[in-house]
Parts: C-alpha cells; sequence; structure tokens
C-alpha cells in the first residue's frame, strides 16, 4: 500500500526506500528506519551488512521470500533489499532556522522523475532546502525517491507549503524570491543570486502559476542557442542552483565546495 498510495503514505507518515544505495543513505542520515525486508536468497554480503547496521539502528528486519520484494516494489529491475522510513520534512520556521542560502520551490511540478532530480541537484550544489508546494507531486512518491539518489535525506525538505503565501513567507525570511520562465527575465548570470536566494519553479507544459510568478522579487531566464525553445525544469533549475552556488563561492573569495564555509547562519546574516 505504502508503494502505490499517497493517502496511505500520508497516513501512516511513512513511505519506501529501495535497493542497498538509497536504505545505506537512510541509515547514514540517521532516519526513522521502521522496517527492513530482505530477499535473503538475493542478497550481497553488502546488503547483509547493512541490514544489519539498520537493526543495530533499531529497525526490524523481516526476510521475504525470492520474489516478493520484485512483485510488491515498482523498480524495473527487483532490489534484494528495501525500507518502510519515517516521513522527513519539516516545517517552513524549522528550514529556515537552518539557514540554507538557496531554497528551490517547486510550485505545480508534477512529474516525480523531475522532483527528484531537482531535490539531487540542490544538494549537489551546496546549503539548499526545497519547498514542495500543495498540487505539485508527492515527495514520497517512489520515483521521486529514486530519483533523487539519497538527496532526500541530505537536504531540509518543505512540503504542502501554500502556493499563495510561499513567496511573501521566504520573503519575509530573509530570502530574494525569484520566479523562472524560458522566455522573458533577466539572464540568470546578470543577476545576482550571492545571498539568499529562493528560486520558484514551475511546471513543464504551463510553467509557474501567475499568482506565483506575480509574487516574486524578479524573473530569471537562461538564454538558448539554436532555436530550443526551453530546457527541463530539472535541468533548468540545475544551472541556476550551480550559478547561485559559482557566485556564492566568488563572493567569498573561495574556490571550495560552499558546504566547506562555516557558520551557516552567520553566512547568511552576512549576505543580507
Amino acid at each position: 500500500m505504502l508503494v502505490g498510495r499517497r493517502a496511505a503514505r500520508e497516513e501512516a507518515r511513512l513511505f519506501v526506500v529501495e535497493g542497498r544505495k538509497s536504505v545505506g543513505e537512510s541509515v547514514a542520515a540517521g532516519a526513522a528506519i521502521e522496517t527492513v525486508f530482505v530477499d535473503t536468497a538475493a542478497a550481497t554480503q553488502a546488503d547483509l551488512d547493512l541490514v544489519a547496521a539498520a537493526q543495530r539502528a533499531g529497525a526490524v528486519v523481516i526476510e521475504v521470500q525470492p520474489g516478493v520484494l520484485g512483485r510488491v516494489c515498482d523498480t524495473v529491475t527487483p532490489q534484494p533489499v528495501a525500507a518502510t522510513v519515517g516521513a522527513l520534512d519539516v516545517r517552513l520556521t524549522d528550514m529556515a532556522a537552518d539557514r540554507p542560502l538557496l531554497v528551490a520551490v517547486l510550485a505545480g511540478v508534477a512529474d516525480p522523475g523531475n522532483a527528484g532530480s531537482i531535490l539531487r541537484s540542490v544538494a549537489a550544489a551546496g546549503e539548499g532546502g526545497v519547498v514542495i508546494c500543495g498540487g505539485s507531486v508527492d515527495l514520497y512518491n517512489p520515483k521521486t525517491v529514486r530519483s533523487s539518489a539519497g538527496a532526500i535525506f541530505r537536504v531540509p525538505i518543505v512540503k504542502d507549503a501554500s502556493q499563495q503565501e510561499i513567496a511573501e513567507q521566504l520573503r519575509g525570511l530573509g530570502y530574494r524570491v525569484f520566479a523562472t520562465s524560458p522566455s522573458c527575465g533577466e539572464s540568470y548570470t546578470q543577476a545576482d543570486l550571492s545571498g539568499p536566494v529562493a528560486i520558484l519553479l514551475g511546471s513543464e507544459a504551463h510553467g509557474l502559476p501567475p499568482g506565483v510568478a506575480g509574487a516574486a522579487d524578479a524573473t530569471l531566464s537562461i538564454p538558448l542557442a539554436g532555436g530550443t525553445e526551453s530546457l527541463g525544469v530539472a535541468a533548468a533549475g540545475a544551472v541556476m542552483f550551480f550559478e547561485a552556488a559559482r557566485q556564492r563561492r566568488a563572493a567569498a573569495g573561495t574556490s571550495g565546495h560552499p558546504s566547506s564555509a562555516t557558520d551557516p547562519a552567520a553566512r547568511i546574516a552576512g549576505a543580507a
């Protein structure tokens, strides 16, 4: 039920992770792992070592018959280990307490693969958080979880935020809010993204809802060559996230990864 039904995941406040990498990320992050399921006939020694680590952390381990996980989970290649994990999302005020300098806001993004890729890009760019507005994809959709490649465990995430209020809420927390558009707005390389910024991303089919875009402080676009109409939302987001990271490093006079900087609260206070 947790794999196929969003309502069941929301009611139980649990979601499913599949495969050694994702289960390993949940263990490393100290997530609340409820149950680990293992097909011992197909598991490698590395899988079994991971299961033992999850058990030491408090998870219940259940051995299943060969083929069961393949029938229950929806991966193309069945995995020998899976787990149910407690929900990770936090309140907006809790995320703000961590002071991420970049916040990606998903307003109408419907594809779980895109959402997972955005999570992955935010984590890779560093010093980021993610807000998923109501009416967007389910954070705990199995495809979102898989596509995040473990990033779901490495960035603070807010879900079910108000599309109508999120820009003003983030502005009140000290962020400059940027809408995105494939056809109009300031070039992303010309905008000042070195401080605390929130970047609003909409659906590939329809873009940002007008009310959301209109509440932003400015609009960004990516100049494209060769008659290309637009980038996919996940690719466009990644381009802007890494530009923001580049500008932060340039402003700080460093060449290293932004996560190597010091206290995040001091960083955001200095950038404001």
